[in-house]
């Protein structure tokens, strides 16, 4: 599972490298943020959590947080590590990124 978060991960970070993109900011649930910053410690949150559908103890409700994180090369030298990835992904060229064979 690691390895198919990072290689999506990458991806999306590459591509988003290749449009100069330099942040990607995102609401996650807050029991995802101790995951989110073992991939990389660039991950920053952007305030406090707060409640989505009447909060966590309600049926379907939790908590939300908004983070960034910088699209670098190091950004996605964390993410190959968090993923253990051998031959990771073609993430400079401006062709289609697709993943390697192994």
């Amino acid at each position: 599972m690691r390895a198919a978060k990072a290689e999506l991960l990458v991806a999306m970070f590459a591509w988003g490298m290749s449009r100069k993109a330099t942040d990607v900011q995102v609401m996650i649930d807050t029991r995802m943020l101790p995951s989110f910053l073992e991939m990389t410690p660039a991950v920053r949150p952007l305030g406090l959590s707060h409640p989505y559908s009447g909060g966590p103890t309600a049926p379907g409700g939790g908590e939300t947080i908004a983070i960034r994180c910088p699209l670098t090369k190091a950004t996605i030298d964390d993410l190959k590590a968090f993923g253990r990835l051998v031959n990771g992904i073609g993430i400079y060229s401006t062709d289609a990124i697709t993943p390697k064979a192994a």
